[in-house]
């Protein structure tokens, strides 16, 4: 029921979830470079649409914890 470039995509967020919450500080460029995104602009909608939130509301969740 899914197109396959919301199926790579899947993949692509579930990356960019596990470094978003790991304890290595990086931009969220790179870590939308290393999740397979081409931009950041492009990132950040797939991850509302997946997620329902940006990267960087995520990213605080784990940065106060």
């Amino acid at each position: 029921g899914t197109t396959f470039y919301e199926y790579v995509n899947g993949f692509r967020i579930k990356e960019a979830c596990s470094l978003l919450s790991s304890n290595e500080r990086k931009t969220l460029a790179e870590i939308a470079e290393l999740s397979g995104f081409n931009s950041l602009s492009t990132f950040n909608r797939a991850f509302i649409k997946s997620i329902g939130e940006t990267p960087a509301r995520y990213l605080k969740k784990y940065q106060t914890k």
